[in-house]
């Protein structure tokens, strides 16, 4: 992922716009201070049709510690719907 490390100070969390860095799901789990989880409550179908990534080797953990976002096979997936943190802050998104 070298293209990932030279780039990753240009990226940021979609939903507030703070940095991102990258690290281990290990390291970000210490720093959260738990498991993380995939934030996104998919039901029926939708849960079917679009299942969430979910925590990966790796991820981008946000300036706050609070969220993270996966990062699959090298590439960063920065999609709101797509985040991590902790499993008390699960939320709901609409995704038609």
């Amino acid at each position: 992922m070298p293209w990932l490390s030279d780039s990753i100070d240009r990226l940021v969390c979609p939903e507030a716009k703070t940095p991102l860095r990258l690290c281990s799901l290990d390291e970000a789990e210490s720093l959260v201070g738990g498991r993380l989880v995939s934030l996104r409550q998919a039901e029926g179908e939708e849960a079917e049709r679009a299942p969430p990534f979910g925590p990966t080797a790796q991820v981008l953990l946000r300036e706050d510690s609070v969220i993270a976002y996966p990062v699959v096979d090298g590439f960063p997936i920065l999609l709101v719907p797509e985040m991590l943190g902790l499993a008390t802050n699960h939320r709901q998104f609409d995704l038609t």
